[in-house]
């Protein structure tokens, strides 16, 4: 994305859809992800590699969220 990374289009998404899921899926190692992203406790964040089961798992439990 030219203008914005994934977390700021996330950020405008949630503008308009306050009750989004939503799942991360970062290369980068996880401090890095925290120093980008705070205040945020309740992010999906997967982290690659990732294997298909977790993927799948992860999905599974954002759906299930109230």
């Amino acid at each position: 994305m030219p203008k914005m990374n994934g977390y700021d289009a996330y950020l405008a998404m949630r503008k308009i859809q306050p009750e989004l899921k939503s799942i991360f899926i970062s290369g980068y190692a996880s401090d890095i992800i925290e120093q980008h992203i705070s205040g945020e406790d309740s992010l999906n964040i997967l982290f690659k590699p990732l294997r298909r089961n977790d993927l799948l798992a992860k999905i599974r439990e954002v759906l299930d969220e109230n």
